[in-house]
């Protein structure tokens, strides 16, 4: 009897730490680190490990002891937790929940086998979820480990490999080529390995002992890495791809070798007997009142600690006083307003629309002259936006000592040292802990921009007020101290080091193995004295043709009011931690009852985290909301769910048929603001009076007509723009309601002319469909393209026009307009002019 129990122990042991090494590989594919995986990947590689724990015992070897109303309590806590704190950090609440389950409804020696080893596992997962939040962003912030080189170059040579060392990298020649490997953290795998490390020397602890523990932490973290390191330069040299780096089947195969070494050794005598673990808390009726005390301060305690650790700085608040340097800048400018009369790079790329909206929020001058105490005593704010001439030394003293004092500093640089710019910004930068790279960055898999998805907890307050995904230009890589606060870590990316005889000093496609992939930094804070820096790396988001694409102005604007506070002791985060404390201590000087030990301590943890976590967003959101205008901005929403009109909203366009990025773009040289909305009934909510709508191609839900009722009825319109190019419209379904409609058919245009409104521009379009009722306002020939109907007390316009407005026709907003384009481009400010104008006619 004592072998068998023998080999289930060490059974037990074996398949626990298999599931935890599956799991641990299984984090980077959950969060999409280096490629955007399907649900099916992602399925595998959570029912892989639950299959690895599942099979751990055939007999209940680890008894997870509760009475039935601890149970329910337990697993409601569990449900509680993986609702708020969403894939895929939810995973371990929701194996807890479905052990827990099993044992409550299935009292049979197998259930009992299969409920307590999840219950086992998913303690450990929680621990891996935590190490893996604590990575991530370590490894976004550092770049290549130079010290781990010249031992991975002598074991290279050790086995055979022509291996040397050269400016912190291993140099490793083959047939084709002298390979550059530059050791990273991402490379090394310790993304995984440390969660792996500190959940499987856990639950060796629990189970063997504090030796094995140590000896599994220190084989785990030292030398699998540089073994895992050398294989795969070795297979890179063989095959020349570098998917083996980041190969998820790679990493499971050595993962699950470290298990099972670590399994053999006999484990403690009270497990190979069956361990019990009493989750029990006694919470029947009878003796509430003495167990939930006790349990109440441990769940408190936990909230109260991990609130305070989270909790941002609320700061103060200054005057708001931002001032743009213009005295070292090429790029970018400020100073040339976006009118309609003038198109081109130059126009595009231009920060003038962006001037003009933090103008309506913020007061903002420019600066010309080199920067000193003087010129920065009124400032609050300081932008230094992609500079071409270098900083004296005077000068970033005066900006470091000004910092300290309070001041916001706000450094935004592009891809690849482009006119010199991480040249110029990287002296100062480095004064705060911060270093911007020469590289660009894109998507590792298909090389094209970047599209990141923002995290939707524990959120750094500068993101506040951000959507929930962005679409970037082209960054550089950032590297900072680990003190310093990721604001934005983009994942499956790669960055590509310049190359100066390139147009753009764009490098090369091909992937190398040293550069840097997966969590890549590309937005930091820090906090300096009393003062603030943010590092940006894609100055283009900013541009005029891309500044009011969502999560651009929300962006600047939430950067802005982070750096308008400047810093605080942290009362509020101590004098929390410290009551968290005083809860602990309670729990020992006072005993109501038995000791609940780890179920009170799992409630407390199963509900305070996702608490915390709770609560410090919403106090993130309260302190850092986006600002309000002080200004008027006018703002003309274009509606997105049923519109069929691409944009590089979120990502790039598709047919430049289909794209309207350009029209969308010319409203701003109206000094009107566009608006992405992608819901019918948020873009007709109150503070939203003028909607477009392009090329509808579904009928609008009876909800949405009713939103639509109350919009006109508060005096709303709507510009519904269509045309033949498309052939699946629905438009004649929202149309006749209001007395409209659009006949597809093509027939002979002619000049556009006005009907009782300001002349149009002399333009001239061969072939339109005709719009059929209401009050015509403009005639191409004799055929009506634009009308409009009163709704109550607003209105609705028909346009047939939108063949003629897709880029395909307007041509793309950074290219020099035709002279046609121009016509046309003129035709849109007509329109748009004339739909903007109030009823006044101001």
């Amino acid at each position: 009897m004592s072998t068998i129990v023998d080999r289930s122990a060490r059974r037990f042991v074996c398949f626990q730490l298999v599931g935890l090494c599956l799991a641990a590989v299984g984090w980077e594919i959950w969060l999409d680190v280096y490629y955007r995986n399907s649900i099916v990947v992602k399925g595998f590689w959570v029912l892989a490990p639950i299959l690895a724990v599942i099979l751990a015992q055939k007999r209940p070897l680890v008894r997870i002891a509760f009475d039935p109303a601890s149970g329910l309590v337990l697993a409601g806590a569990g449900i509680f937790a993986g609702a708020l704190l969403g894939l895929p950090f939810s995973l371990p609440a929701g194996i807890f929940v479905a052990g827990i389950l099993i044992l409550l409804l299935n009292r049979s020696e197998r259930s009992n086998a299969v409920g307590g080893s999840l219950v086992f596992f998913a303690v450990f997962l929680g621990l891996q979820a935590a190490m893996v939040c604590a990575m991530l962003r370590l490894v976004a912030c550092t770049s290549t480990i130079e010290w781990v080189s010249p031992p991975v170059a002598a074991l290279l040579r050790f086995i055979g490999v022509n291996a040397g060392t050269n400016a912190g990298q291993v140099v490793a020649p083959n047939a084709h080529f002298a390979w550059r490997f530059a050791p990273s953290l991402s490379t090394l795998g310790m993304l995984w390995v440390i969660p792996l490390a500190v959940s499987g020397a856990g639950l060796l602890w629990r189970l063997r002992g504090i030796r094995a523990a140590l000896l599994f932490l220190a084989a785990t973290m030292l030398v699998f890495p540089i073994f895992r390191y050398i294989l795969i330069v070795v297979l890179y040299l063989r095959w020349e791809t570098m998917d083996w780096f980041f190969c998820p089947t790679l990493n499971g195969i050595l993962a699950v070798c470290v298990a099972l070494p670590a399994s053999n050794a006999e484990p403690r005598s009270a497990f190979a007997q069956g361990g019990c673990f009493d989750f029990s808390m006694a919470l029947q009726p009878a003796r509430l009142h003495m167990r939930l005390p006790k349990v109440g301060l441990v769940t408190a305690g936990i909230y109260l600690v991990l609130l305070g650790l989270l909790l941002p700085d609320p700061g103060r608040q200054k005057a708001g006083r931002v001032l743009v340097d213009e005295a070292h800048g090429g790029w970018e400018w400020t100073t040339e307003s976006f009118e309609t009369d003038w198109y081109g790079q130059a126009a595009t790329y231009n920060y003038w629309c962006m001037f003009d909206y933090i103008s309506a929020h913020y007061p903002v001058v420019r600066n010309y002259q080199a920067l000193s105490a003087k010129v920065l005593e009124d400032a609050d704010i300081l932008v230094i936006k992609t500079p071409s001439k270098l900083f004296s030394p005077g000068e970033i003293d005066a900006v470091r000592s000004w910092v300290s004092k309070g001041g916001g500093l706000y450094l935004i640089g592009d891809h690849t040292n482009v006119f010199g710019m991480t040249t110029c910004l990287q002296p100062l930068a480095t004064e705060f802990g911060i270093g911007f790279g020469y590289d660009s960055t894109h998507e590792l898999e298909t090389g094209e921009l970047q599209r990141d998805d923002i995290p939707s907890r524990l959120r750094h307050p500068v993101l506040s007020g951000m959507p929930p995904k962005l679409l970037w230009g082209t960054s550089c890589s950032l590297t900072s101290s680990p003190l310093c606060q990721p604001i934005l870590a983009g994942k499956h990316i790669r960055s590509r080091y310049l190359d100066y005889g390139r147009r753009g000093f764009f490098a090369t496609s091909y992937l190398l193995p040293n550069e840097r992939y997966g969590p890549i930094l590309q937005c930091v804070g820090t906090r300096y004295g009393r003062g603030r820096v943010v590092a940006f790396s894609d100055s283009t988001i900013f541009s005029n043709f891309w500044t009011f694409f969502p999560g651009k102005s929300e962006l600047y604007l939430g950067t802005l009011k982070w750096l308008n506070h400047s810093n605080t002791p942290g009362q509020a985060s101590w004098l929390t931690i410290l009551t968290g404390l005083l809860c602990f201590a309670l729990t020992r000087v006072f005993a109501w009852g038995r000791k609940t030990g780890a179920g009170a301590l799992l409630l407390g943890l199963l509900i305070g985290v996702p608490a915390a976590v709770h609560t410090r967003d919403a106090f993130a959101r309260a302190w850092y909301g986006l600002p309000s205008a002080k200004g008027q901005v006018r703002t003309l929403v274009f509606e997105k769910e049923y519109s069929f009109a691409t944009m590089p909203d979120f990502a790039m366009q598709g047919k430049m048929e289909d794209s309207y990025q350009t029209f969308y773009t010319w409203v701003q040289r109206l000094g009107v603001v566009p608006k992405c909305v992608y819901s019918l009934e948020e873009s007709a909510a109150p503070g939203y009076d003028r909607i477009v709508m392009i090329r509808p191609q579904r009928p609008l839900s009876g909800g949405d007509l009713r939103c639509l009722d109350r919009f006109f009825q508060r005096g709303g319109k709507l510009l519904v723009i269509d045309g033949a190019g498309n052939p699946q419209s629905s438009v004649n379904l929202l149309l006749q309601e209001y007395g409209l409609s659009v006949d597809f058919r093509h027939v002979p245009g002619g000049l556009l002319q006005a009907v009782d409104a300001p002349p149009t521009p002399q333009v001239s379009i061969p072939f339109v469909c005709r719009v059929e009722g209401g009050d015509a306002l403009a005639l191409a020939g004799n055929v009506p393209v634009l009308s409009v109907a009163g709704v109550r007390e607003g209105e609705i316009w028909a346009c047939s026009l939108a063949d003629v407005w897709s880029d395909a026709s307007l041509g793309t907003s950074n290219a020099d307009a035709t002279a046609q384009q121009r016509l046309l481009s003129e035709l849109e400010y007509w329109t748009l002019k004339l739909f903007m104008t109030t009823e006044s006619g101001e």
